[in-house]
């Protein structure tokens, strides 16, 4: 099934005007009025990174099918309201000023329903269950939001708030993440590390071969341009190679012999004899 495409966006805040006619006493009922909502969703670092669908489940304020959402029973209309005529305001004169606010009659509707109906006790709509399958795009990250459109709660008019689902990424055990980079530190073998070779190290495509020259020392790093994360602007990032040289376990006396006379000048090494004679000099001072 293909799902829903989901957009990046940002929360809406509450209307100015609304609060204002709210302080004035009655409002529209929070029902008249679509809103979005807002909801969690756990997704894995691969899922993150490649792109998945995920099946959203939530409860929504929806328009009410008995009365296709009139808030009059079947078989009956709404009637104009007498207090305010159908404007759904009524005007209030304070000294030099004319207040409006809604009609507190018909709660800013313009109508009154005489005969409600019952399955939604005349609001027009209703909670529901409801679930929907959307698009996550790849590249998302930890706390980003993708929105959905025209899947919040609705109002009593026909219009619908949005859905936003707020993610939440698992950690990995192998890859770590760095904006749109990658980081994956990979075992190499000491004779690998010490005369050169290929190593196979992995990648969000699949495993791939990399080539090293030898001399290799622990966290060296590699850099595969255009291997990391593809972003939802298409940016692509880059995937880090650290390198550890891996020391092997010396299992038998033979082994411990042999290793002994290949080391045997490893005291002479320039990064070793260097180091030797700095801490020399720095203790004799």
């Amino acid at each position: 099934r293909q799902g829903i495409n989901a957009e990046y966006g940002a929360f809406r805040g509450e209307d100015f005007f609304s609060q204002i006619f709210e302080q004035f006493g009655g409002g529209f009922q929070q029902e008249d009025k679509p809103s979005d909502i807002q909801v969690s969703a756990s997704i894995s670092f691969k899922d993150a990174v490649l792109g998945c669908e995920r099946q959203i489940e939530y409860k929504a304020t929806c328009s009410c099918s008995t009365c296709s959402g009139s808030g009059a029973k079947p078989g009956t209309k709404a009637t104009t309201c007498n207090t305010c005529r159908g404007s759904g305001m009524q005007s209030k004169d304070s000294g030099f000023f004319s207040i409006s606010s809604p009609c507190r009659a018909c709660s800013g509707s313009g109508k009154i329903i005489s005969s409600p109906c019952t399955s939604c006790s005349g609001k027009g709509v209703k909670r529901e269950n409801k679930k929907v399958t959307i698009s996550i795009p790849a590249g998302v990250d930890n706390g980003d939001s993708v929105r959905v459109p025209n899947h919040g709660n609705a109002g009593k008019k026909g219009r619908t708030g949005h859905l936003f689902v707020k993610l939440s990424v698992a950690s990995d055990d192998l890859f770590k993440r760095d904006g749109n980079d990658l980081i994956v530190e990979v075992p190499v073998p000491l004779s690998v590390a010490v005369l050169g070779g290929t190593i196979n190290i992995p990648t969000l495509d699949g495993m791939t071969d990399l080539k090293l020259n030898g001399g290799i020392e622990s966290g060296e790093k590699r850099i595969l341009r255009g291997k990391g994360v593809r972003s939802h602007r298409e940016q692509l990032g880059n995937l880090i190679v650290i390198l550890r040289p891996v020391i092997p376990k010396l299992n038998s006396e033979a082994e411990r012999q042999l290793f002994q006379q290949l080391t045997k000048d490893d005291s002479n090494q320039p990064a070793i004899k260097q180091f030797v004679d700095k801490a020399k000099s720095w203790s004799k001072k």
